[in-house]
C-alpha cells in the first residue's frame, strides 16, 4: 500500500507518524501501514526491517513483519501481534517509536539513535600469529555501526536447510488448520432474499464450505448488500453447538412516487392520513406496500385511491382524476340585463352561465321597472341546468 501525506487526510486521519522524516498521516481505509525498511509506507533511514501498524474493531495493534528481528515492545522481545497502548515504546533496531493514543487516534514519535561510537572486537587471528603480544597491547578501534552490514553478515554455524524450513512451515500450517477445524462450528446464514455481496469483516479465521461457514464461537459481524435494499450490517453470536443457523432479512428501499391530478389543479395530498404536500409532487419516498392516498382540491370532490408501492427505488406515477363539485347553470331573462344574485351575492347580469357549487342555492334576478324573480335550486355536481 502507498499512502500520501497532505490535506486530503489531515482531517480524517487515525494514525500519524512524526520524526525520521516529514510528518505522515493515514486514514482508516489506508491501514495497515508499514514502518521501517526502504519499501515501507514510512521508510526510516538505515532500518533494514519493518513492522506493521493497523486497527481492528477500534483497537490499534503492531506486528513485526516476517523475518524481522530485534523488535522489542517496552523492552521485551516481540513476537506475533500486540495491542498498542498509550505510552507504549516499540524498539525497531536502532529506532525508538513512542506511541500516544488520544481520542481514538494514534500518534507515533520516531527517534533514530546514533551508533557511530560502537566498537569493533579485537582480531583474534592476529593475536594467534603474534603470541608474544600482550592482550593489553591490542587496540580496540571505534567503528561506525551499519545495520545493513550486520543483517547481511552470515551467521556463524550452519543454517537450516530449505527442506527443513518448508517442512516446519507446512507443519505449522497444518497445526493451525487442525486447531481451527477442531474448534470451529458449522454456521448457515439464511438471507431473505439472497445478497449480491457478503463479508465477515471482523472475523480472521473463517472458511466457507458450500453455503455454510466454519466459524469459531464468539461474536461475528455480518455485512451484506443487495441492489434495491438497505445494506445489512449486524452481528451474530456463534455458540458451542456444532450446527447453527441464523435468519437475516434485508429491508427494501422506499419507492419513488410522483403524484398528479387530472385536470391539473393544486390538490392537497394525504398519505395514510398524514399530509405530504400539494400536487404536483415528484419522487416522494414511500415505503413498500399498499397505501391510501387522498386528494382534496377546491371545487372538486375528494378522491381516495390506493397504491401498491413496489419499493426498491423503483419509480411509479399516480394520476388522480378529480370530479368537479359544481355544475354549469345558465339563466336568461326577457328583457336581458337583469342583475343576478346567488345566495345574496351578485354574480353578474343576464344572460349568464354560472358555475355553482353542489347543494341547495337561492337564485334571484332583478331589473328596474320589473318584478324580481327568484327560485331555489338544487345543484348536482357535474349536471348542467338552464333557468328559468
Amino acid at each position: 500500500m502507498t499512502a500520501t501525506s497532505g490535506t486530503s487526510s489531515e482531517h480524517g486521519w487515525v494514525v500519524a507518524v512524526a520524526g525520521g522524516g516529514p510528518r505522515r498521516t493515514f486514514a482508516s481505509a489506508e491501514l495497515p501501514i508499514s514502518i521501517g525498511g526502504a519499501n515501507a509506507d514510512v521508510p526510516l533511514e538505515g532500518i533494514p526491517v519493518s513492522i506493521q501498524v493497523g486497527r481492528l474493531s477500534g483497537v490499534f495493534f503492531v506486528q513485526a513483519e516476517r523475518g524481522a528481528r530485534n523488535v522489542r515492545i517496552d523492552g521485551a522481545l516481540a513476537s506475533g501481534s500486540h495491542e498498542i497502548r498509550d505510552g507504549m515504546l516499540v524498539s525497531l533496531d536502532r529506532a525508538r517509536l513512542a506511541c500516544s493514543i488520544r481520542d481514538g487516534r494514534l500518534e507515533i514519535a520516531v527517534e533514530l539513535l546514533q551508533t557511530a561510537g560502537d566498537t569493533a572486537p579485537p582480531d583474534l587471528e592476529e593475536l594467534a600469529r603474534a603470541p608474544t603480544t600482550k592482550a593489553s597491547d591490542v587496540a580496540i578501534t571505534p567503528i561506525a555501526f551499519n545495520p545493513n552490514q550486520m543483517a547481511a553478515r552470515p551467521a556463524r554455524g550452519g543454517r537450516p536447510s530449505k527442506t527443513k524450513i518448508a517442512l516446519a512451515a507446512a507443519f505449522a500450517v497444518l497445526a493451525v488448520l487442525g486447531w481451527f477445524a477442531f474448534t470451529a462450528k458449522s454456521v448457515a446464514l439464511n438471507f431473505k432474499p439472497q445478497p449480491d455481496e457478503l463479508s465477515l469483516p471482523s472475523t480472521l479465521f473463517k472458511l466457507q464450505v458450500g453455503d455454510r461457514f466454519l466459524l469459531r464461537p464468539g461474536t461475528h459481524r455480518i455485512a451484506a448488500e443487495l441492489d434495491g435494499y438497505y445494506p445489512l450490517d449486524t452481528e451474530i453470536h456463534v455458540g458451542d453447538s456444532p450446527d447453527q443457523s441464523f435468519d437475516l432479512t434485508f429491508t427494501k428501499l422506499p419507492g419513488l412516487v410522483s403524484l398528479k391530478t387530472d385536470p391539473e389543479v393544486a390538490a392537497m395530498v394525504q398519505l395514510d392520513g398524514m399530509p405530504i404536500g400539494q400536487t404536483p409532487l415528484a419522487d416522494v419516498q414511500i415505503k413498500p406496500g399498499v397505501h391510501r392516498l387522498e386528494f382534496a382540491a377546491d371545487r372538486y370532490l375528494s378522491q381516495v385511491l390506493q397504491l401498491d408501492v413496489r419499493g426498491g427505488g423503483d419509480r411509479q406515477t399516480l394520476v388522480a382524476t378529480l370530479t368537479p363539485n359544481w355544475a354549469p347553470v345558465s339563466l336568461t331573462t326577457t328583457p336581458p340585463g337583469a342583475e343576478v344574485r346567488v345566495d345574496g351575492d351578485v354574480v353578474g347580469v343576464t344572460p349568464i352561465e354560472m358555475q355553482l357549487t353542489a347543494g341547495e342555492r337561492e337564485i334571484e334576478a332583478r331589473l328596474a321597472g320589473y318584478n324580481a324573480w327568484h327560485d331555489k335550486l338544487v345543484v348536482n355536481a357535474n349536471e348542467p341546468q338552464e333557468l328559468p
